[in-house]
Parts: structure tokens; C-alpha cells; sequence
């Protein structure tokens, strides 16, 4: 669950496999060099986002695949 600090809350739900599908296609392509600092007072952490938007996966054979918009 995530909270607000106002009350709200909401249940985030997620695909184990196609996170880990996510997770393996963006290391498959990781560089450091692409990583964002985030500076606090005292010290500096890399970061980086992995946005998974479950539309774009479907699932074959019981692992998903990246769905790629035909252009």
C-alpha cells in the first residue's frame, strides 16, 4: 500500500514476470554514464526509473514478451 500524508492510499499491484522482463531489458542495456545524480546537503546517490507500463507486455508461453508498436 502507498499513503498519502492526507489518508489516501493505494494498492499498487504488479506482474512478478513482467517486471522481471522489464528489469532484464533495461539491464541488458544498462550504462552507468546514464544514471542521474540526486544530490542531498551531504552527499550524491545515482539513480534511475524503470517505468513499466503493463499494456505494452503481453504474455506467451508463460513469460512475457514486449509488445512494439508496428511503425
Amino acid at each position: 500500500m502507498l499513503y498519502a500524508a492526507d489518508g489516501q492510499h493505494w494498492k499498487l499491484k504488479a506482474h512478478r514476470q513482467v517486471l522481471a522482463a522489464a528489469i532484464g531489458d533495461y539491464l541488458s542495456a544498462f550504462s552507468p554514464d546514464q544514471l542521474t545524480p540526486v544530490r542531498s546537503a551531504s552527499s550524491v546517490a545515482l539513480a534511475d526509473i524503470i517505468w513499466v507500463i503493463e499494456e505494452e507486455w503481453q504474455v506467451w508461453g508463460g513469460w512475457p514478451q514486449r509488445v512494439l508498436p508496428l511503425v
